[in-house]
C-alpha cells in the first residue's frame, strides 16, 4: 500500500503511539498544582486517571491564561485541555461564530476518534 494512500491516525492513536497524554491547564487550587505530595488538583486527578486508563504516561503544562491554552492546542502541542468550569466564560467568551463552529465541528470529529477506538 503506498503511504500517501494510509488512513490518518485518530487522536488516540496518537497519543498512544507517542505514549503519552498532554494536557494543558491553568495553576489553580480545582484545576491543577503542586502541592506538599506533588501534582494535585480535581482537573490533575481526571486527567491523571484517563492517562492510566489509556496506558500513557500524563504530561501537565500550566499555562498563564486561557489564550495560552487555546493556542497550544491550535498548534497540537496539546491533546486536551483541563480547567475548571468557571473558566469555560474565558475559554470561549471571546469566540466569533465561526470559530465556535470551527471548534464544534473539531470536538465532534475528536469525539468520533475516540468513540471509534472503544
Amino acid at each position: 500500500m503506498l503511504a500517501g494512500c494510509a488512513q490518518p491516525q485518530s487522536a488516540l492513536q496518537r497519543i498512544r503511539a507517542r505514549g503519552e497524554l498532554r494536557v494543558v491547564t491553568l495553576n489553580a487550587p480545582t484545576s491543577y498544582y503542586l502541592g506538599a505530595q506533588g501534582p494535585q488538583g480535581f482537573e490533575y486527578r481526571l486527567a491523571a486517571a484517563f492517562a492510566r486508563q489509556l496506558q500513557v504516561r500524563l504530561v501537565m503544562e500550566p499555562l498563564p491564561d486561557a489564550a495560552a491554552m487555546r493556542a497550544a492546542l491550535s498548534a497540537g502541542r496539546a491533546d486536551m485541555a483541563a480547567a475548571h468550569e468557571s473558566w469555560v466564560d474565558e475559554l470561549l467568551g471571546g469566540l466569533s461564530v465561526r470559530d465556535a463552529e470551527q471548534m464544534s465541528a473539531k470536538l465532534k470529529s475528536f469525539r468520533s476518534d475516540w468513540e471509534g477506538e472503544a
